[in-house]
């Protein structure tokens, strides 16, 4: 498994009005110069990454919670040999309590358009 915590409690991630306002903060400090404000990911560092658009329904739709905490956890895989990472993980930054509450939020960008 990809992570040694991954059970039950980590299939569903619950969205309270306390994570909302956690996950705004972390989204504001750790995520916004990439992905923007509005999720879209066209800020010149994020253009200049490829960072994800939050606001296409069609990707939201098909990536599991499980794959968002790991993607934030380990950041984007290489694209090609000897490619930097487009993103870098932030398990060493965020706690897993933080990153989960994130998953709730990057999901509402697709809901916001």
């Amino acid at each position: 498994a990809w992570c040694g915590t991954c059970d039950e409690e980590t299939k569903g991630v619950a969205k309270t009005a306390s994570d909302e306002g956690v996950a705004a903060k972390l989204f504001e400090k750790h995520c916004k110069l990439c992905h923007g404000e509005d999720g879209k990911g066209k800020t010149s560092q994020g253009e200049g990454l490829g960072a994800r658009d939050f606001t296409d329904a069609k990707w939201e739709a098909s990536i599991k919670d499980e794959q968002m905490i790991k993607q934030i956890n380990e950041g984007s895989q290489n694209l090609k040999p000897g490619e930097e990472k487009r993103m870098l993980g932030f398990k060493d930054k965020l706690s897993q309590d933080e990153i989960k509450a994130l998953i709730p939020f990057v999901r509402a960008f697709s809901k916001k358009k």
